[in-house]
């Protein structure tokens, strides 16, 4: 079988599946199909004049083969979506089986680029993580080579960039750029 995409598209067989199959359909054509093979081998002249039941045979035969064409069409064209989800199911149940948790994460350097902050700086994301860990944010701690990571909650983590640690992170850099905090000098007399 071959399929082809696209305008005029479809999904097309072998001749002799399709003749196979008709056969199995519709017992006259059988029957004929097997009478104009013997008679090609015996050299006699095969008989062309079709009775009108049989041509109705092969029409239907036709048209049943053609619509199963279209069903194979459309079942390839499902199966990487039902892959997919196959695949899903089966490692969430795996996971299940084994008392294993997914979570999704995302490190401090990950949150301060994604929420726009200024281009790190030394200690910048140690800073962000720990004002992470202290809001509850930390999922846990892997290992990246021969480092450990800290692995937080990003949509825990926008919830505390949007209520102030955004603003806490840009004024921490702007003191940093500062080397300090702005202290007021007092006036001489």
């Amino acid at each position: 079988m071959a399929s082809k995409r696209g305008k005029n598209g479809g999904t097309f067989g072998h001749w002799q599946i399709g003749i196979a199959y008709a056969k199995y359909l519709s017992h006259d054509f059988h029957m004929w199909g097997n009478q104009a093979i013997r008679e090609k081998m015996e050299g006699r002249a095969a008989h062309v004049g079709l009775s009108p039941e049989v041509a109705d045979a092969i029409e239907r035969s036709l048209g049943i083969v053609k619509m199963l064409a279209h069903k194979v069409t459309q079942i390839e064209h499902s199966l990487p979506v039902m892959l997919e989800a196959m695949t899903a199911a089966a490692v969430a149940a795996k996971m299940a089986d084994e008392n294993l948790l997914y979570r999704r994460g995302q490190t401090a350097k990950q949150i301060w680029d994604s929420h726009g902050l200024p281009e790190k700086m030394r200690g910048t994301t140690l800073w962000l993580g720990n004002r992470l860990d202290e809001m509850g944010c930390g999922v846990m701690k892997a290992e990246c080579g021969n480092k450990a990571i800290r692995i937080y909650d990003p949509d825990k983590a926008a919830a505390c960039m949007k209520n102030g640690l955004h603003h806490k992170a840009k004024v921490y850099c702007s003191e940093k750029w500062g080397q300090g905090r702005l202290r007021l000098v007092e006036g001489r007399a």
